[in-house]
């Protein structure tokens, strides 16, 4: 990860966004990429994952 990770929670919905570095096969220089992941409660106490986005970074 590039930095700490952006985290927003309510009683109905997440959301966390960070930016990380993919090391790719055969490339000296990651690759640089914005990640935002949605989720909700499950129920027993954890979470769900609902949707996940990511974004190319140059």
């Amino acid at each position: 990860m590039q930095s700490p990770p952006h985290e927003v929670r309510t009683a109905e919905w997440g959301f966390v966004q960070a930016h990380l570095d993919s090391p790719v096969e055969g490339e000296r220089s990651p690759r640089r990429v914005g990640a935002q992941l949605l989720a909700q409660p499950d129920g027993s106490g954890g979470w769900s994952v609902v949707g996940v986005h990511y974004l190319p970074l140059r």
